[in-house]
């Protein structure tokens, strides 16, 4: 989270501009296998950014990146 920049803190403004189709997806009887999918790829973004960063850190960039998209996702749904 301290090497956080502004560019990366975008995906809430897009949550925030779109918040009326979060919504909806909220309401949705989709919304646990689509949360999920959006959850994995959330962490597969992370984890390839953290991983090229600290390729001796296999470990902590999984674990750190699971537990974000995680949150992320919490925010989202939330």
């Amino acid at each position: 989270m301290a090497h956080l920049k502004k560019q990366d803190l975008k995906l809430f403004d897009f949550i925030y501009e779109n918040r009326r189709v979060f919504s909806l997806w909220k309401q949705s009887n989709l919304s646990q296998d689509l949360t999920m999918r959006c959850t994995q790829a959330i962490y597969q973004k992370l984890y390839g950014i953290w991983i090229d960063k600290y390729p001796d850190k296999e470990r902590q960039a999984e674990s750190a990146s699971r537990i974000m998209s995680y949150q992320i996702m919490g925010i989202i749904y939330g």
